[in-house]
């Protein structure tokens, strides 16, 4: 594609934009992707790295040698199916799911592969071999409108699934949950830290994994000890890894390693000797040597070693097996991510080391914990492949036990046929496909993910949030940074500068939660992991000097003045082109001969070249610039918008000239492969945190200089799915844009297209929502234009009657009565019929007999049908019985049963009409009801509402039509807000939107309020006077509704659009008299569900005081509450044992028998008090 300027960048970039957005990206690169991969490429990867399982068995008998050789092939997932009443198979589709709350999970299928052998005396006595195919080894949640899902096989409309459902969720025992992206350090990066408050002042930390596995990363520590004053020397480096006791010191490591003088060791660290600037650094490692001045060879290096292993195997007895334990460790478990080649692991170690001690001497700057340069995100197919991994091994162990088992006591003996040990008969004893399906089960419904005994990580995966549509794409595109919530630390939560683009800076909850929880902008990306074998290919066409193939000897000085080229964090090569190498393969990456999502970093400051693959990188789009110019041009952006060229064209995946699967253009040479580039090249490209703090972007087509290497393609792509959804942001205080961020999710509107046939726990529907007149670019494939959640209403800034004060809001009740804000509010109850395993009882459905039943219900059972399940349409109330069940209780003289009732009944605040009632079976096979109560709910005094700007506000008054304020032509607004709540909280982009909305209504189109546009105000105003015949800024004369007085002062009026939010005070008032106590306590229950009474704390007896209300506080917290008659001894003034009406006086404590004083106390206080006379301490009460 040519260079050139001819590019309108303010006609096309929205094009560009809704290409890119176009096949559910959002969702798709978020959580849909790598789900596939972790299907696809993860659970191979898992399985191929524990084959062969290899089993041997001695028979002493025969003096023969058993083994048993198992490989786990071709794992593959089958469409989701299940089984129903009548035994026939059927597909299982999300819907059914919900419904009859099963999981949609499908079938994990191997092959399994197995040989037997039969030894004698080293002889080969017998050999078979046998594949059993179609066997399942577990179930595999769902991810829904993933490759697997059956939503991408049938129609939505045939599925009666939501129109615009995006998927990237699971369905657990009929309740979706959602995985949320986890931050963690990055891995195969040594990172080094200041530690304030400890012995070792600089650590470098390390955490490698394991090359070509998918196995858990190695830790490893390198601590730069400070001088204390009682020590003769310090600054001496220990290390720190798994399988020992304690610190290493380096240079005993580093002779393990093979590298036994002083001097190799230190040549490995500094590379160059005679370099002026090593001179402190060789100063400091002066210490390290004296630290092991007694241990000079290699084998005194594994003889010191060995001393402080932590487990050393049963079978090594003697001391060359234990050498060779020490070395198979070194070869796996120290910084496993180089290789196994001891020399470059010697050199590696001397990289990091000399990278801990130029930051301790201030030549390097310390890295940073909380930028995004040293993290990764890791997404639902690294955290569920991890999940995966570990209940694989344990079914694993499980399978070789009972083989074990099946070796000694199996049907095999029988016929004295070892083949037979293992077949289609007896193959689901051996393997337990219920380890994996109620592993990953239990993780995904619960959020612990990791074995049930030792949970690493919780709150994974949540409960999905479907109250809005809003609320939908932004839990899907969730981050949560794995600190503790509560705690005190600042810089975690604050917003970083790496952040930039890749973290919405506006949507994070309030509370302790703010900076923790975050949100991914609208254009990132997360990584998937990706084959070094292609970079590798290209980077043999250079002259480069590889660490696999290094020799005993070693140039120490060709390593110090070349550059370095790491591949994913292991030290690949040396080179002396770097240039060449870094622009060759950026262009190769450019025309998708590498993966156009592979990152390529050159730090110029430490001559170091930095390539990545792995998964777990935030990358965004940006336009690609050639000494200052577009690359795209005015035709090809004009092919996008007619969608003739899609999203994956502008990335460069498919050019013309050869086929992407033609592995031919890896041996191009250099000048052919440069040609090929200059011709088809991409115009965007994706780039991580670490690249973007080595390129000069500009923010929009006005650049300056030739020195630019990127544009943004809009700077509004740095914010979340929320918050691209606020009219003019950036006209607002930003907590204001944070507020709005959290309240778009509770706002009312339309969830779901399908809303009726769900029976979600709990869900709202507004019955008349509006798409908004003011919108962003980013609402078409956000979809809130079609599922929009709140309603243009007419707004009034004034104060009228006082009852606005504060955030209270005027509402006009006629509007209400019209169906302004009108919304249902619905609720399903959910009951099975379950079985007693041991007795075989069984619960069931009915209308309890009183005369049958104990614990008969004080209620309403006359709307229940003859099967004990209300019927649809039928209006309830509280104490009405919606759901007759009984439970087998026992058994009478005449051996009839008893039941007790276990019927469901609406509580004292619930009232509705029943909307749905739906009777199946689940996935346990047992019966079970679902009913769902509709509840419509106007709008009432105490209700919440907001707009779009983070002006929240509570209903004060209500006011019929006639008495609100009026204008000339009798318009009068739904909703007065109180004009304080502006200047203080600054949000000129709702004053914005209510100017532009007016001219909008007038005009009859849509308003644009996309930020950072540079959309003048002044502009709308002259629309909305010239045009419109309004006054500029929106101001009107209004006339009083209870008087006619016209009112003195211009009214600033016009359409906003507000929103109802979930807050109502039909879910939260709470009074009452006479109700409920506790047993115990006998003082009122607490809680507003069980009835219970008002918390009245030490804070509201103060101000009860303070008003001076002593008489209604003894009242209420003693006369009608838990008063008790007590009678003291006036004598030891104990509580004594009293009882008049049998006339009976005695004090347990003295021998009084007269002498007593009746006093009433709180029922609670003399249980205080007889708990204090348990533990000794006696309490008195001294009567007048």
């Amino acid at each position: 594609m040519e260079k050139t300027n001819d590019y309108n960048y303010n006609k096309y970039t929205f094009d560009l934009i809704n290409t890119m957005f176009s096949n559910n990206y959002l969702v798709k690169k978020i959580q849909i992707d790598p789900y596939n991969d972790f299907i696809e490429n993860l659970i191979p990867t898992i399985i191929s790295q524990y084959n062969t399982l290899t089993y041997k068995y001695y028979n002493e008998e025969e003096d023969n040698i058993y083994i048993l050789e198992i490989d786990i092939l071709n794992p593959r997932l089958v469409y989701p199916t299940v089984c129903d009443n009548d035994g026939t198979l059927n597909e299982l589709t999300s819907t059914l799911s919900r419904l009859r709350n099963y999981s949609y999970s499908s079938k994990l299928v191997v092959d399994l592969k197995k040989k037997t052998s039969i030894l004698n005396n080293n002889n080969l006595v017998s050999c078979d071999e046998e594949l059993l195919r179609e066997i399942i080894i577990g179930k595999i949640p769902i991810m829904i409108n993933s490759k697997f899902c059956l939503n991408n096989k049938i129609t939505q409309e045939q599925l009666d699934e939501c129109k615009y459902d995006s998927g990237g969720y699971f369905i657990i025992n009929g309740v979706e949950k959602v995985i949320v992206l986890q931050e963690r350090c990055i891995d195969n990066t040594g990172l080094v830290f200041y530690q304030k408050n400890n012995k070792h002042k600089y650590v470098l930390e390390l955490k490698s994994s394991v090359k070509d596995a998918f196995l858990p990363t190695k830790p490893l520590y390198i601590k730069l000890f400070s001088k204390d004053n009682n020590s003769i020397y310090g600054n001496y480096i220990r290390i720190t890894m798994p399988y020992f006791k304690q610190d290493i010191p380096l240079f005993i490591i580093m002779r393990v390693l093979g590298f036994e003088s002083d001097k190799d060791i230190i040549k490995a660290i500094v590379l160059d000797l005679d370099d002026k600037l090593n001179k402190d650094i060789l100063n400091i490692l002066e210490s390290s040597i004296e630290d092991c001045s007694d241990i000079k060879t290699q084998e005194q290096a594994l003889e010191y070693i060995s001393q402080n292993l932590t487990n050393v195997p049963k079978d090594v007895k003697n001391k060359e097996k234990l050498y060779e334990y020490i070395n198979y460790l070194f070869k796996t478990e120290y910084i496993p991510h180089v290789g196994e080649s001891s020399v470059k692991k010697g050199l590696y170690t001397g990289y990091l080391v000399l990278k801990l001690l130029q930051c301790s001497l201030g030549l390097r700057d310390c890295d940073d914990r909380d930028s995004y340069l040293n993290k990764r995100v890791d997404s639902t197919g690294v955290l569920l492949g991890a999940l995966y991994r570990q209940y694989y091994t344990k079914m694993i162990k499980e399978f070789k036990t009972l083989c074990n088992k099946e070796y000694n006591n199996g049907s095999w003996k029988a016929t004295n046929n070892f083949h037979n040990i293992i077949n289609i008969s007896n193959i689901y004893k051996l393997i337990k496909p219920t380890i994996i399906e109620n592993g990953l089960k239990f993780a995904l419904a619960t959020g612990n993910f990791g074995i049930k005994n030792s949970f690493n990580k919780q709150g994974i995966s949540q409960l999905f949030n479907k109250m809005s549509f809003n609320s939908i794409k932004s839990h899907l595109r969730r981050i949560n940074t794995p600190i503790e919530k509560c705690g005190k630390l600042v810089p975690p939560r604050k917003q970083h500068g790496t952040q930039w683009g890749y973290i919405c800076p506006a949507e994070t909850p309030e509370g302790q939660s703010v900076g923790v929880v975050k949100n991914i902008s609208l254009s990132t990306i997360v990584s998937i992991q990706s084959s070094l074998l292609p970079i590798i290919k290209l980077l043999e066409k250079f002259d480069i000097y590889t660490l696999d193939n290094i020799e005993s000897t070693i140039d120490y000085l060709s390593l110090s003045n070349s550059s370095k080229i790491f591949l994913n964090g292991d030290w690949y090569a040396c080179t002396n082109n770097i240039f060449d190498i870094y622009n060759y393969l950026l262009d190769a990456r450019r025309n998708a001969i590498l993966n156009i999502y592979t990152s390529i970093i050159f730090d110029k400051f430490q001559n170091e070249l930095y390539i990545y693959t792995d998964a777990g990188r935030l990358l965004r789009p940006l336009y690609i610039l050639d000494n200052g110019n577009f690359k795209i041009n005015n035709s090809i952006a004009e092919l996008v918008k007619n969608k003739k060229l899609d999203w994956n064209s502008l990335l460069g995946v498919y050019n013309p000239k050869y086929n992407l699967n033609d592995l031919s253009k890896y041996d191009l040479s250099i000048k052919d492969s440069m040609d090929y580039f200059d011709s088809y090249s991409a115009i965007i490209e994706y780039i991580d945190p670490f690249e973007t703090s080595t390129s000069l972007i500009s923010m929009d087509n006005n650049i300056k200089n030739n020195r630019y290497t990127h544009c943004e393609i809009h700077p509004y792509l740095i914010l979340g799915a929320i918050a691209s959804t606020i009219p003019f942001p950036d006209h607002n205080q930003s907590p204001r844009n944070t507020y709005q961020s959290a309240m778009g999710k509770q706002s009312i509107g339309i969830c779901a297209t399908n809303y009726k046939t769900r029976l979600d726990t709990i869900s709202h529907i507004l019955y008349y929502p509006q798409k908004p007149l003011v919108t962003t670019k980013s609402m078409p494939f956000l979809n809130t234009l079609e599922m929009p959640a709140g309603i243009n209403a007419v707004i009034a800034i004034m104060t009228y009657t006082g009852y606005n004060q504060e955030d209270s809001v005027l509402i006009n009740e006629s509007a209400i009565q019209r169906g302004l804000f009108l919304s249902a509010h619905l609720k399903t109850y959910k009951e099975e019929e379950k079985k007693n395993q041991n007795s075989g009882d069984e619960e069931k459905f009915c209308i309890p007999n009183e005369n049958t039943t104990v614990n008969y219900k004080l209620a309403n059972y006359s709307k229940l049908s003859s099967n004990g399940i209300i019927k649809e349409n039928t209006r309830v109330a509280a104490n009405d019985v919606i759901i007759g069940k009984v439970i087998p209780y026992k058994k009478n003289k005449n051996k009839e049963h008893i039941y007790k009732d276990n019927s469901i009944i609406l509580k004292s605040n619930e009232v509705g009409t029943v909307f749905k009632v739906y009777v199946g079976r689940n996935g346990d096979g047992y019966n079970f009801c679902k009913v769902q109560i509709k509840n419509e709910r106007y709008p009432q005094i105490g209700d919440k509402f907001s707009s779009r700007h983070g002006q929240k506000g509570t209903v004060g008054m209500m006011y019929k039509q006639h008495d609100m304020p009026f204008s000339e032509n009798g318009i009068t607004p739904d909703l007065i807000i109180n004009p304080h709540a502006i200047p203080s909280r600054m949000t000129i982009g709702q004053l914005i939107e209510c100017i532009l909305g007016k001219t909008c209504s007038v005009l009859g189109s849509e308003g644009d309020s996309t930020p950072f546009t540079n959309m003048d105000p002044k502009k709308i105003s002259d629309i909305l006077s010239d045009v419109c015949g309004f006054e500029p800024y929106g101001n009107e004369v209004l006339y009083n509704g209870f008087t006619g007085e016209q009112l003195m002062v211009d009214i600033f009026r016009g359409p906003t659009y507000y929103q109802r939010l979930k807050h109502m005070t039909i879910d939260k008032y709470h009074s009452r008299s006479t109700g409920p106590v506790v047993l115990l306590t006998r003082q009122p229950a607490e809680g507003r569900t069980r009835d219970g009474g008002l918390r009245f704390g030490e804070m509201e007896r103060d101000c009860i005081i303070s008003h001076g209300c002593a008489s209604f506080l003894k009242e209420r917290l003693l006369d009608v509450s838990d008063n008790y008659k007590v009678f003291v001894c006036d004598k030891c003034h104990m509580i004594a044992s009293v009882n008049p009406s049998k006339n009976i006086y005695k004090c347990d404590h003295c021998t009084n028998t007269t002498l007593f004083k009746e006093i009433r106390i709180p029922f609670a206080c003399k249980l205080l008090m007889q708990e204090l006379i348990s533990m000794s301490i006696v309490p008195r009460l001294i009567c007048d």
